[in-house]
């Protein structure tokens, strides 16, 4: 039970932050500038593997986003 919530709440991060990828994109071409190159730290994991897809600054501590 507990393992597929963990999948669920890793699917749907994963599923977020595709979205907010791709809505940045097409935000980005109609824009001048992309706040994309503003990204503090990224983490992208395959729920069903654990392999970690992208990490960018995986390690950083940040303070809490909203």
């Amino acid at each position: 039970m507990l393992k597929l919530i963990k999948q669920r709440l890793v699917w749907g991060l994963v599923l977020t932050a595709t979205v907010s990828g791709v809505l940045s994109c097409n935000v980005a071409a109609h824009a001048t500038s992309s706040k994309a190159d503003e990204v503090k730290a990224a983490y992208v994991m395959d729920a069903k593997s654990g392999q970690v897809v992208y990490a960018q600054n995986a390690d950083q501590k940040l303070p809490i986003a909203s």
